[in-house]
Order: C-alpha cells, then structure tokens, then sequence
C-alpha cells in the first residue's frame, strides 16, 4: 500500500546522526500508520471512506496502527509553495501513471524530530483513491525554508 518514489540516500544519510535509533523507530511508526491508513481506504471488506486527518483523529478502525496526529503537516506554508528552489526539494520523479509531468511536489509530511539542525522529514501523497497507495517521496533532513536558511 505504500509506494517509495524518493532517494534512498537522503533517508540514509540521517542514520549517521541518529545514534539512539529514535528517528528510525519514529520513521517505521509513521510508515506502519499510513500502510493502515492505506489499506483501510481500499479495503474491500470495509473500507475507510475518510482521508488521513480523520483517521488519525480518532476515526481508524480499532487496532490501526496511529501516531500522534500533531506529527503530520498536510501543507507547507505559502513562502515555501511560492519558492521554486524550495519546492525542488520536496519533488520526486515518478511514473507518467502517477503524474503525466513524471514529477510530484509533495507538501504534506510528518515531523520526525522538531530539535536540532537536522530535523528530519517524511514527505507524502495520499493516492489511495487513484492508485490504491500512499506515496513516500522524500525521508531525510529538514528540506530549506525560512528557518533553515
């Protein structure tokens, strides 16, 4: 249910500064969630007819595997969406099935870490409704915005 369209290096870049594995446990607690989340909405026994905001707002069926909803970001702020630059970091080729352009921004992500210089990243799209999966476009450091730069 889960479809990882990003660089692995980003993602592995971050284990030489994560030496307690609490980004890795965090990273695995949020894939294990949208991989829930994803399965629910294309269920063919009971499907979740909600989006991610509801499910992780108290709406998941019993047992789904949920992380604090205060983690996920469904949007970044208008001077990042604006800045080219910035938004390059948050784009990931993907197939021409998933995009026509073969490159998707993603603006909705889930807060690793908030301390720190690195303060790493998940990036996402919700394509449950299209492809039946939840698109992982980027794992790695906080991508450049006003307080990074």
């Amino acid at each position: 249910c889960l479809l990882f369209v990003g660089d692995w290096e980003d993602a592995r870049d971050l284990a030489d500064h994560d030496p307690t594995g609490q980004w890795v446990h965090t990273t695995w607690d949020s894939l294990a969630m949208l991989n829930d989340y994803a399965r629910c909405r294309t269920s063919a026994d009971s499907p979740f007819e909600g989006g991610l905001r509801e499910f992780i707002g108290g709406s998941a069926p019993a047992g789904s595997h949920l992380i604090p909803a205060g983690r996920v970001r469904f949007n970044e702020s208008e001077t990042v969406r604006n800045n080219k630059v910035w938004m390059r970091e948050r784009t990931c080729r993907v197939t021409p099935d998933v995009d026509p352009s073969e490159e998707l921004s993603m603006v909705s992500h889930i807060v690793i870490q908030t301390r720190g210089s690195i303060c790493p990243r998940l990036y996402f799209e919700d394509r449950t409704a299209e492809l039946g999966q939840v698109l992982i476009g980027r794992i790695g450091s906080h991508p450049t915005n006003t307080k990074t730069t």
